[in-house]
């Protein structure tokens, strides 16, 4: 999520007793943070609760943020959070898989073909394709390392997992989508383009533009009326 003023402005209002400045918060958020649960768990129902407690919440413990450039950067630490423990508590075999060493990366190849070249657009929106048939726990991995850029001691603590683990999860998605990408490229006679970390992460940001909150308006109208009356702390 890109860090904006706007959002800035209305974090600090919020936190000075605005509640209009929290539903603005909402607004400028919510699409994104959708985009965050539903590429992970791909349904609409468990989703849309996840993401209406996650702004229910939000609201209570927006005053531990001391400096508000600090802002997009927490709103997306606290929703990984959300995504780790629905990993825990949902796909707990995927995740003790994993670490009994079950996924094991495609070998890329060296096959190319001097084909048509692919344009960027294409490209990107093949790559997008392939992220998203990536297992549960590589999708959040993406979206932690590509989409957000956390560093490593910030995985570390919010995928709850270690170094080494996780570097073998970024290795898996990138042997993996290299290894996909050269097979389309190859089956279609086209040019295979250049696969590092700006290209996935164009990839992930490409993805975000298709995911919107259905229930946005409706949910609006509820924390609207939630916040009719002054915050009293």
């Amino acid at each position: 999520m890109v860090t904006t003023y706007e959002l800035q402005r209305r974090m600090k209002g919020f936190i000075s007793g605005n509640v209009q400045d929290f539903l603005e918060i909402y607004r400028i958020t919510v699409d994104d943070m959708y985009y965050q649960l539903q590429f992970i768990i791909c349904d609409e129902t468990k989703t849309a609760l996840l993401l209406e407690d996650f702004y229910n919440n939000l609201s209570k413990c927006a005053f531990e943020l001391e400096a508000q450039s600090e802002l997009a950067g927490w709103i997306n630490e606290k929703i990984t959070q959300v995504t780790t423990r629905w990993l825990n508590e949902n796909r707990a075999t995927m995740v003790r898989a994993e670490r009994s060493g079950m996924y094991v990366p495609p070998m890329p190849t060296d096959r190319y073909l001097p084909g048509i070249e692919m344009s960027q657009a294409d490209f990107t929106h093949i790559l997008a394709e392939k992220i998203c048939n990536l297992p549960e726990i590589y999708r959040q991995t993406a979206i932690a390392y590509y989409y957000n850029g956390f560093r490593q001691d910030q995985m570390n603590t919010l995928l709850e997992s270690d170094t080494m683990r996780l570097k073998k999860r970024i290795e898996f998605i990138e042997k993996t989508l290299l290894a996909q990408m050269q097979d389309y490229c190859y089956a279609n006679k086209v040019a295979m383009s250049k696969l590092d970390m700006v290209a996935i992460r164009m990839a992930m940001i490409y993805l975000q533009t298709y995911y919107h909150y259905a229930n946005k308006e409706n949910f609006y109208n509820y924390l609207q009326q939630k916040y009719a009356a002054p915050i009293v702390e």
